[in-house]
């Protein structure tokens, strides 16, 4: 372990709760009402805060899909859609 790391034992109870320690309910500021997702991964169970997961989530989103995001100096999908509605307007006499 690395001076970063902080180990606690725990157990789970026969109705499936698993207390978290005091000592890492500090060190992470975990307070009442904090909720979480729990997800495994190597086979480790790992639980994480729901709203951190949620923000990497969106991030990792907006990361992939940035080559779809407009850039400036390009047409927004909006001007082009209005442009064409304009047009067809004028082909079929409302304007």
């Amino acid at each position: 372990m690395t001076k970063h790391t902080l180990s606690a034992t725990t157990k789970m109870e026969p109705n499936g709760r698993v207390m978290i320690p005091a000592l890492i309910r500090k060190r992470l500021n975990i307070e009442p009402g904090v909720r979480f997702v729990i997800f495994i991964k190597n086979d480790q169970l790992v639980l994480a805060d729901e709203q951190k997961e949620k923000l990497k989530a969106w991030e990792n989103l907006r990361k992939k899909n940035s080559k779809y995001r407009w850039k400036p100096g390009e047409k927004m999908l909006s001007e082009e859609l209005i442009e064409d509605r304009k047009k067809e307007a004028i082909r079929e006499g409302y304007v």
